[in-house]
């Protein structure tokens, strides 16, 4: 139960950062923070997205780390890639009709 924690800590902390560095890049090129719901509604899409891809890329990844690779070494990578964008790909299709249904 602890793993699950961590890994959503974690996915909350990057859509944190994520989120800090568009206000970041927003007012140094001259734009304007303003308080709101909409600022609240864009720090929400981004631990939306961030907190769902860390867990399933760390779950992803931290499976392989379990798998013997002495003998099929070289197809890791390929399997790691090819595996990492499909999860992706699928969580993003998953988190997107939760935003567009349930949030919009």
């Amino acid at each position: 139960m602890r793993k699950y924690y961590k890994a959503i800590g974690i996915g909350f902390i990057i859509g944190l950062v994520l989120f800090f560095l568009e206000q970041s890049f927003r007012i140094i090129s001259g734009g304007e923070v303003i308080l709101n719901l909409r600022l609240l509604e864009s720090l929400s899409l981004y631990v939306l997205y961030s907190v769902p891809l860390s867990f399933v890329n760390g779950y992803y990844f931290g499976f392989l780390n379990t798998l013997e690779w002495k003998r099929n070494g070289k197809w890791r990578f390929g399997i790691g890639l090819l595996g990492s964008i499909f999860l992706t790909l699928f969580t993003i299709f998953l988190i997107r009709i939760i935003h567009k249904v349930g949030f919009t």
